[in-house]
């Protein structure tokens, strides 16, 4: 019983992931040969162009492993990025678990930012993923990956501004008095 117990441990710590094989590694089968091209060639020509190293990776399973675990595991794993400049992207989809991750090397942190990952899951392939263009969705977050990278980030800056916190000036009002009258009451008692 202990075996089985501590082994499953070990399963889990060290997860399995799949040979980095070329620019899509597509272990859940979700695009077809067309957008896989098109996706691709994208891909080829800013790596040409830039030497900056993006990968797409669809999984069947996390393996237990959170998103972030999985797509830093899965990013260390691959290497991704050359060595000195550490510019790599992984855009990691696990449909099963219904998570995207966007992992990024710290050369390229300061354009391609967590606010800015997010906005893309959000805006440009979660809607997409909904309606169950899964190929589109992925295409869709490499073109907007793409032209952040390329210098045009501002477009996608403005909707991470308009995309903050949904709470009006009144509500986070109501919240703070509140706050002050438990603390009053709690004071009193």
């Amino acid at each position: 019983l202990l075996t089985a117990l501590f082994g499953s441990f070990a399963l889990a710590a060290d997860p399995s992931y799949p040979a980095l094989s070329g620019r899509i590694v597509d272990g859940a089968n979700l695009i077809a040969a067309e957008p896989r091209q098109r996706i691709e060639g994208k891909l080829k020509a800013h790596e040409d162009k830039t030497s900056d190293q993006i990968v797409v990776a669809t999984v069947p399973s996390l393996q237990g492993l959170s998103v972030e675990d999985y797509a830093n595991g899965l990013f260390r794993f691959w290497k991704l990025g050359q060595a000195k400049t550490n510019n790599g992207v992984l855009l990691l989809v696990a449909p099963t678990e219904r998570k995207v991750r966007i992992e990024v090397g710290y050369g390229l942190e300061g354009a391609l930012t967590d606010a800015l990952s997010k906005v893309i899951i959000t805006t440009a392939v979660a809607p997409k993923f909904k309606a169950g263009d899964f190929a589109g969705g992925i295409e869709g977050g490499i073109d907007a990956i793409l032209s952040i990278l390329a210098g045009d980030a501002e477009e996608w800056q403005r909707r991470a501004s308009v995309r903050s916190d949904d709470r009006s000036a009144t509500e986070t009002m109501v919240i703070i008095v509140m706050i002050l009258m438990v603390t009053a009451f709690v004071a009193i008692i």
